[in-house]
């Protein structure tokens, strides 16, 4: 009977290591480790490189400004979507 546990624990033991030594390999040997991600926005027909994107927000949002609109410069010389943003964006309602 002893020796029937001590071998079913022995085998138990070697599956469970060699299982989790697989499982590295496995995730060392990923695809798409560090390669593109998808997701909302981020693959396929979304995809858009990021200055062209900028030039999109403020196409549009000088569109919606008036002529005379003192932000249009701010808005014009932003380089990030941040900075176009907190060109428009009301100080006191955020």
């Amino acid at each position: 009977m002893k020796k029937t546990i001590t071998s079913t624990l022995a085998a138990l033991l070697l599956i469970a290591l060699t299982a989790c030594s697989d499982h590295k390999e496995n995730k060392q040997a990923s695809l798409t480790e560090g390669g593109m991600k998808c997701g909302a926005g981020k693959c396929g027909a979304n995809m858009v490189d990021g200055n062209s994107l900028l030039a999109k927000k403020q196409r549009n949002i000088l569109s919606q400004m008036r002529e005379d609109d003192p932000r249009k410069e701010c808005v014009m010389q932003a380089k990030s979507a941040k900075a176009l943003y907190d060109c428009v964006r009301d100080p006191k309602t955020g």
